[in-house]
Formats: structure tokens, C-alpha cells, sequence
């Protein structure tokens, strides 16, 4: 698994592909692309069917690639006010509204980093504390309050969408900046003027003071007031600290020698307490990456990926796919004897059975890797001491995490799997690459949402899975020492990152393994096969 391997794919025809070829050539008004204000009016909009349903997360998730905080702020603000003051039934109107502080609600959060710039914090702090004055509306204006409070800084700066015709980000994009909104001088009197509206209909609570004289007291007032309240954002951002602070120790540092002592090691361990611990790795790296750290990692090369004092959760999960399928076929060849192999490649398909059991797919796809690997199937002598039915039931984990149709039983497998779930890695940023570099953010000065929306099904998915953890009972010192073994014993000679691992692995296959005759040959060609 590596960069190339996935951008190598991309011209390849598959469902994902088709689906976004056939986007590109629909002559519908979708083609056409969406202005800014018709997306912010279907993402505060009811939804009417179950795809209509995923787009509020699809839309926060991914608007950052084509507008700014500041703008999507005061598009909902300015909704806002033109609902309120509109001539809707009163309880049609009161849907509504809660309707807005519900999308409101939630992007702050999932997305505190979004309202780390002072004037976006500063207004949205000021326009909902006025909604809290009001009797209907108070519960929910404080919820936000209580996201707001929780500051966090805005890890998606660099990648974002910027508006400005200077900004370096924006400056292919100048000719859409006229449909994404006014500057921000003109956009801030826009704000304070439905500010005013907004007070003037307060009238549930009595007289209120001029938003020009209350702005900074009540705001103030409101975040001290709210400050010490538990929020839903804090607790996403104490669990995501939490996660990232694990991953960071459960770091591949290959450094002890692949021997005889470690395969025995291994070999004591059973298939559940490997697959519980491999899983466990697994989810941890998984639950500490943001759905919006895959888009910033098709929208950005490698190089600009690794910014100081920064960890990319991505590359290190990608890593240890990689060291994983390294230490299967390493431990495999270790052995002279083909019994001694075939004892530890029967323990590698049982392990897999298991971690398929466990929904793990990432573990899954490495091990399948490896065990499909060129150098493990040439050893015809070693499979000829496993049994037919243990062969077929690998058959059948080779045939799930297959590459035809595009992953199709995979992605079917997927869908399927309604508890905890690890997806397999290596598909989403295939998927996202594919929509990322296949269709253009923009169509003339509108936004190409039908690009988004592809996206937004991956994005949706891996959100889905993250909020379904998996409940691991707790570390044993067994456990503790299988973790060791897996992420510590160094099967190449030389640097893992540097060295070529199938050229070193081939040659190990040939010395335990070699072909001498006509049948043999023909048996590895067949495996192949």
C-alpha cells in the first residue's frame, strides 16, 4: 500500500469511475453546478428522502474545499432572518428556525475549528446569544453556546478554500468568488443588519438593547455563563485528544530481528488474543484521523501533508498496513522446514477468519495481501500440508477482499456490517482520489456539487463507522506483549522505508523454498492463477 499504488488506479475503469464519468456528461441542471446560496438553502432545507438526509454532514464536511466559515456563517445568519421575519404560521416558522440551530449545532460540533478566526467566533457568539433571549429557541441557542465555548484551533487552514483574489488557494477560482458571496466588510453589515431584526422580534422577553451596545456584554456574559457546562464538542475533542494521544505510542518502530525466539513467541499467542490486539491497534490509529483528514489528504501532496509539531494518523495507519503484511510473510519464511511453515501460515489464515469476524477489514486486506502475496504462494510444498478445508475458507477471505468490480464484495461486505468496523483503508483514498482529480471544483462560476456528493458517500461511511466503537476488554500484560511483538520485530534487513521488501522476501522464498523441477513450476504457476 503506498501512494502510487492508488493514483496508478485511477485510470483504471471501475463503478467509481463510471459513476463519475456518467456525472460529468448529465444535461441536467446538475451539471450546470449550484450556486452557493442553492446549497445552503438545501442544506437548512427539510429533508425529503434518505439521500436528502446525508447531505447536512456531506456539506459541512466538504464546503471548506469551495467556501470559508465567515461565508457559509452568513448565509445561515441571513436565513435566519428572513425566515423570523417572514409571514409563516407561527409554528411552521418555529420549526424552521430550530431546524437552522439544529444544522448550527452541529457543525460546531463536529467542526469547533471552523469558528477559530475571532470574527467568525465573535459572530456567531453574538448572533446566538440574541437567539437565546427568545423563549423557543433557548435551549437550543445555549447548546451552541456550549459548543462554541470549546475552542479548538483550525487544523484545515492550510488545505481550505480562501477567499481573496490574492489568496493562493482561491487564485485558479477568481472567477467564482462573485456566486460564494460579498467581501467580508460588506458581509459583516449584512450581518449586523439582520442582528437588528433579530432583536427588534424579541418581544417575549421585553425591551432589548441595541445590538451595537450588547454585542460584547452579553457575549461575554453568555460564555462565562456556559463555560463550565460539558458540551458535545468538548467530549468529541477530549475523545479524539484521547485517541491521538494512544495512536502516537502505538507507533511502528521495527528494531528487534525477525528469529526463532519471537516465531515461538508468536506461535504461543492464540488467534483470539491476536486478533482482539491487531484490532485494537487498528481502531486506534482509525478513530484518531478526521473524516475531513482524508479530504486534506487527496487534496495535498505528500510533501505539504507533513507540517511541523503535526502527526498524519493517515500515513501512520497506512504504515502499519504495510509493517503488518511485512511481518506475515516474514514470520512465514522464517522457517527451513515446511512443516514449521505450514504450522504458521494455517495460524495466518485462522488469524484472518477472526479478524473478519471482527468486522477488522484493514487487518484483513493485509493479511490477505500477504498470504497473496508472489513469494508466499510459490511455496507449493508448505500449502500441500494444509488441508482442503482450511484452504477453501482462505478462498473465500481472498475472493471478499478481491479486486474486481472495484472491490464490489468488499464494498457489499461493508455495507452489511452493522456493528464495530475498521474499513479498509487503501479503498477510501482510492475513492476519494478518484472523485478528487476526475471532476473540477468549479463549472464556470458555480460549484460542481455532483463531485462532492460522490465524496460524500465515503466521508458519510467513515463517520458512520467512528461513532460505533469497538469495546475491547482491557489490556492484559499478554496483550501488551503481543503489541510489542507486532509493531517492534524488524523483518528486513534493512530500513523497511528504504529497502525493496519484495525483492528481499522473493530471495528468502527461493532459499527455503526453490524450484528444481518441471511440476513444481507448473503448481506455482497454477497458485498464481
Amino acid at each position: 500500500m503506498d501512494e502510487d499504488s492508488i493514483h496508478e488506479d485511477i485510470d483504471q475503469p471501475d463503478s467509481t469511475t463510471d459513476r463519475l464519468h456518467d456525472l460529468a456528461l448529465e444535461t441536467d441542471d446538475s451539471s450546470e453546478g449550484h450556486t452557493f446560496d442553492e446549497l445552503v438553502g438545501r442544506l437548512l432545507a427539510m429533508p425529503t428522502s434518505k439521500s436528502e438526509q446525508k447531505f447536512v454532514p456531506s456539506f459541512l464536511c466538504l464546503y471548506r474545499a469551495f467556501s470559508t466559515p465567515l461565508q457559509l456563517l452568513i448565509a445561515i445568519i441571513e436565513q435566519f432572518g428572513k425566515t423570523k421575519t417572514g409571514n409563516m404560521v407561527v409554528f411552521t416558522k418555529a420549526a424552521e428556525l430550530l431546524r437552522y440551530l439544529s444544522v448550527l449545532g452541529t457543525w460546531t460540533t463536529y467542526y469547533p475549528g471552523d469558528f477559530a478566526d475571532p470574527k467568525v467566533r465573535e459572530m456567531a457568539t453574538t448572533f446566538v446569544t440574541t437567539i437565546e433571549k427568545t423563549k423557543n429557541y433557548s435551549a437550543a441557542a445555549r447548546q451552541v453556546l456550549n459548543n462554541l465555548s470549546t475552542f479548538l484551533p483550525d487544523e484545515d487552514e492550510e488545505w481550505a478554500f480562501e477567499e481573496g483574489a490574492g489568496s493562493v488557494r482561491s487564485r485558479s477560482n477568481t472567477t467564482s468568488q462573485k456566486s460564494l458571496g460579498s467581501s467580508t466588510k460588506s458581509a459583516k453589515g449584512r450581518y449586523e443588519e439582520v442582528q437588528y431584526e433579530d432583536d427588534s422580534s424579541c418581544d417575549d422577553e421585553g425591551p432589548t438593547p441595541s445590538p451595537r451596545h450588547s454585542t460584547t456584554t452579553s457575549s461575554a456574559s453568555s460564555l462565562a455563563k456556559t463555560s463550565h457546562i460539558s458540551s458535545q464538542t468538548s467530549d468529541n475533542l477530549h475523545n479524539l485528544e484521547t485517541a491521538r494521544e494512544q495512536a502516537r505510542r502505538l507507533r511502528v518502530i521495527p528494531s528487534i530481528p525477525v528469529s526463532k525466539t519471537r516465531w515461538h513467541q508468536f506461535m504461543e499467542c492464540s488467534v483470539e488474543d491476536l486478533a482482539v490486539e491487531i484490532t485494537r491497534i487498528d481502531w486506534t490509529m482509525y478513530s484518531a484521523i478526521r473524516p475531513r483528514d482524508f479530504v486534506q489528504y487527496v487534496t495535498r501532496s505528500n510533501s505539504q501533508r507533513v507540517k511541523t509539531g503535526q502527526v498524519d494518523f493517515i500515513g501512520m495507519m497506512t504504515k502499519h498496513f504495510n509493517h503488518l503484511a511485512l511481518f506475515v510473510s516474514g514470520m512465514i519464511l522464517l522457517r527451513d522446514k515446511p512443516k514449521h511453515r505450514a504450522m504458521i501460515l494455517a495460524k495466518f489464515m485462522d488469524l484472518a477468519w477472526k479478524v473478519r469476524q471482527m468486522n477488522n477489514y484493514h487487518a484483513l486486506g493485509a493479511i490477505v495481501a500477504a498470504l497473496n502475496s508472489e513469494e508466499i504462494v510459490r511455496l507449493g510444498q508448505t500449502h500441500e500440508l494444509l488441508t482442503q478445508e482450511r484452504q477453501k475458507q482462505f478462498l473465500r477471505l481472498k475472493i471478499l477482499m478481491g479486486h474486481q468490480k472495484s472491490h464490489a464484495a468488499y464494498r457489499m461486505a461493508w455495507e452489511n456490517s452493522a456493528s464495530e468496523r475498521i474499513p479498509f483503508l487503501p479503498r477510501i483514498q482510492e475513492d476519494l482520489t478518484k472523485a478528487a482529480t476526475a471532476n473540477a471544483t468549479f463549472i464556470k462560476n458555480k460549484i460542481n456539487w455532483s463531485k462532492f456528493e460522490v465524496m460524500g458517500e465515503t466521508i458519510i461511511s467513515v463517520q458512520k463507522s467512528q461513532d460505533q466503537p469497538y469495546a475491547f476488554p482491557d489490556r492484559t500484560v499478554k496483550g501488551s506483549e503481543i503489541t510489542k511483538l507486532i509493531l517492534e520485530t524488524k523483518v528486513l534487513e534493512g530500513d523497511e522505508e528504504c529497502a525493496d521488501p519484495k525483492e528481499e522476501l522473493y530471495e528468502r522464498s527461493k532459499q527455503v523454498e526453490p524450484l528444481t523441477t518441471g511440476t513444481e513450476k507448473k503448481k506455482f504457476d497454477w497458485l498464481r492463477r
